[in-house]
């Protein structure tokens, strides 16, 4: 019912003419997405995995991210009521919780601490909490953590109304201190909410006051995310057909995805008005590229993160590509990365090299991939992770390849 409802909902909101839109993420690796025409990519044609999106340990429904033109949600959100009614549909909700800074002002506002001596507790606690913050195993309270410092242990023995403050700005950390609305988010619940679960109001919209990530026990979530991309492209083309007569059917578009023009604008880097070449890095990174087809084209948009650049592996791809490489040692890791002339850029290669050199399934693959891209493990994420590394280390070894190359592979 899920995939059904997103094709209804793509095919027939809109009362000024369909909405442009354009699902993204890992739906794509499905193919009921892509016949439903949800999606517009065949994931079979270019390499794309179910399991990315859906697998047997998956805690919850799907989710299927969908970009709309930013000034035509409303449609889509009246279009649902009046199909599903309007007693069964509402925005979402994401609350916000007190960060340790946060927490500091509000509870020496309430104790009566002076600002200068909150200030200075502070002081003795930011570089500490800049590490714990960028710490990926950091799960629990910072506040707390910053308390063991012996300059902090000092100043709350000196003083029992310091030590007040911290334990209680600890306790405060991570308490949630306010409601706001889901920037993208809609239930759809097949009872009447007002039944289920409390509202709140902000001007005209009414949400449930239940967490996002909790909603999928309450009906169906959908997201739908505004893009000017969108809006600028419906505008271009309704003033192509009102000057030049000339009407562009957006369904016909992937068939003009080999036309060379294009690549070479996008190789000179003036990609300004380009959804997702349009930052500084992209537009440097596109230059230097100059992708020549689609498939390069992907790759391009892959290669804009901060571990190729920072690791060097554009200028690698690009040395690769003109020059030739040497394979990898294992045939696989060749055979896999060939597309990427030797480098890793795409998520699906890893799941890949899971399957292929270490003899995962499909769902361990994946599991590795998200826990590897992860800036923050949650509780246990971890040890989850040393885990799937030493059954890659083990695959590696069972499937025939000689020690030096597991651990090579693993650390690669």
């Amino acid at each position: 019912s899920y995939f059904l409802t997103i094709a209804d909902i793509l095919d027939k909101a809109g009362g000024d003419g369909p909405i442009f839109c354009n699902a993204r993420g890992s739906a794509a690796g499905s193919y009921i997405a892509y016949l439903l025409g949800i999606t517009q990519v065949d994931p079979i044609e270019h390499g794309l995995l179910f399991e990315r999106f859906l697998n047997p340990v998956r805690k919850g429904m799907p989710d299927i991210d969908i970009d709309v033109e930013d000034n035509r949600r409303q449609e889509i959100f009246d279009y649902i009521a009046d199909i599903y009614g309007r007693q069964n549909v509402a925005r979402l909700s994401t609350f916000n919780t007190l960060k340790p800074k946060s927490a500091l002002n509000l509870t020496a506002k309430h104790l009566n601490i002076s600002e200068v001596q909150k200030e200075e507790i502070f002081f003795l606690m930011k570089d500490e909490i800049k590490v714990l913050k960028d710490r990926r195993d950091m799960a629990g309270n910072i506040i707390n953590e910053c308390m063991k410092l012996p300059a902090i242990k000092r100043k709350m023995n000196e003083d029992k109304n310091i030590k007040q403050f911290i334990k209680l700005a600890g306790r405060s950390e991570g308490v949630k201190s306010s409601v706001s609305l889901h920037p993208a988010g809609i239930l759809v619940s097949s009872k009447k909410l007002n039944n289920l679960v409390p509202f709140w109001r902000k001007k005209d919209e009414i949400a449930i006051q239940v967490h996002y990530k909790d909603s999928q026990d309450i009906g169906l979530k959908y997201d739908f995310l505004l893009s000017k991309a969108l809006t600028v492209i419906r505008e271009t083309i309704k003033q192509v057909e009102e000057i030049y007569s000339k009407k562009i059917d957006m369904d016909s578009i992937f068939d003009e995805a080999h036309d060379h023009e294009v690549y070479k604008m996008i190789g000179t880097g003036h990609t300004t008005t380009i959804f997702q070449l349009n930052s500084d890095l992209a537009k440097q990174v596109s230059a230097k590229v100059k992708p020549k087809d689609f498939d390069e084209l992907v790759i391009l948009n892959a290669m804009l993160r901060p571990a190729p650049v920072k690791d060097g592996k554009i200028d690698e791809y690009i040395k690769n590509r003109d020059k030739g490489y040497e394979n990898h040692k294992i045939e696989a890791c060749a055979r896999i990365l060939d597309e990427t002339k030797g480098v890793l850029f795409l998520q699906e290669q890893i799941m890949l090299i899971c399957v292929n050199v270490a003899g995962f399934n499909l769902t361990d693959a994946d599991k590795m991939r998200d826990l590897l891209g992860k800036k923050k493990f949650k509780e246990g994420q971890e040890d989850e992770l040393e885990a799937l590394k030493k059954k890659f280390k083990d695959g590696v070894l069972k499937n025939s390849h000689s020690k030096y190359r597991s651990e090579e592979h693993t650390s690669e």
